[in-house]
């Protein structure tokens, strides 16, 4: 038999909540990583695109 909490619901129902929230916000947190790992890969790539670009520059100019 469960609990009743009566400005919430039954004692069991707030346990489940509990229970789905954490597993969301282990969820979000493992998003948030992996936005920011490809976000720091986007960013080499970028500089990397940037020195070749420049190194693409410098060449013409010399020649």
């Amino acid at each position: 038999m469960t609990r009743y909490n009566s400005n919430y619901g039954s004692h069991d129902q707030l346990q489940d909540l509990r229970r789905a929230n954490m597993v969301a916000l282990r969820e979000v947190d493992q998003l948030k990583l992996e936005v920011q790992r490809l976000t720091d890969e986007l960013y080499l790539a970028h500089e990397a695109l940037k020195r070749e670009f420049v190194r693409n520059e410098i060449k013409e100019i010399t020649e």
